[in-house]
């Protein structure tokens, strides 16, 4: 639609709102599946993810900050 902006879209495959990878495609409306918010480090776990709390399990960066169980 008109005066509306192209923006990255992102393979969400776990469902939780973040995407994965490199784009998919760039376009105003997103094909199904994807989202425009980027950063997923596990998205195959909807529970790993950059808006994710941090828990003590030691096996996985659950915020996708770089770090495991920092708190």
């Amino acid at each position: 639609p008109m005066g509306q902006v192209e923006r990255p879209w992102y393979l969400d495959l776990d469902s939780d709102g973040y995407g994965a990878g490199d784009p998919v495609v760039v376009a105003c409306e997103g094909p199904p599946g994807t989202v425009d918010i980027p950063g997923d480090c596990d998205d195959l776990v909807s529970g790993v993810n950059p808006g994710a709390m941090e828990l003590c399990n030691k096996l996985r960066d659950d915020d996708c900050d770089g770090l495991r169980d920092e708190y």
